[in-house]
């Protein structure tokens, strides 16, 4: 019967919040409306996150691309073959659709508050930027003659992985957040 009665006061003192846990933080139970703002605040902060990570990615995005066309129009004056060339303008236009891909869902809401309907999905972003990846990798294997130069020239292949990375992350986030409004306990202070 003792240890019955000790259990029963772990387990009261537990709730009361005079116990403490493993890690060494109290425990009490959140009410609604708590629960409400604690999860709202994970969305805001996930937000803010997210835009500052897309952000940032971006404007790597876009210096990657500018590097990539600078070098693919200096290439005259620098004397690189033409096959480098066409290799690096079409690395352009995949590095460009990566980074469409990444910013997909904001570029479509700016189009749709200005009433232009915007008939591409996605998915034939995606599409369109594996032809374009599978034609570069076509053309860097044949044009290539140096292990640096061929992993310069697959550059846009690790910026297309990288964006579907990060998206799927993103959205496994969000999906997360989802879930853990479902997962919500009813309990209201006195």
């Amino acid at each position: 019967m003792s240890r019955l009665r000790k259990f029963n006061q772990q387990v009261l003192s537990y709730t009361r919040g005079e116990m403490e846990h493993e890690d060494g933080a109290e425990f009490f139970p959140l009410d609604i409306d708590e629960q409400d703002e604690l999860i709202k605040s994970f969305e805001m902060r996930n937000i803010a996150k997210n835009e500052r990570y897309f952000t940032y990615l971006g404007i790597f995005y876009l210096v990657c691309c500018g590097m990539t066309l600078f070098l693919a129009t200096g290439a005259k004056r620098s004397r690189l073959p033409e096959k480098y060339q066409r290799v690096l303008l079409v690395s352009v236009q995949s590095i460009a659709c990566s980074f469409i891909n990444l910013r997909y869902s904001m570029i479509t809401h700016i189009f749709l508050r200005w009433g232009v309907l915007f008939k591409i999905s996605n998915r034939t972003i995606n599409i369109i930027n594996i032809v374009i990846l599978v034609m570069t990798s076509w053309l860097a294997s044949n044009s290539a003659e140096s292990f640096k130069v061929g992993i310069m020239l697959h550059l846009p292949h690790v910026l297309f992985l990288i964006s579907v990375i990060v998206k799927g992350w993103m959205l496994s986030m969000d999906k997360e957040l989802e879930q853990l409004k479902t997962l919500r306990y009813k309990f209201k202070n006195a």
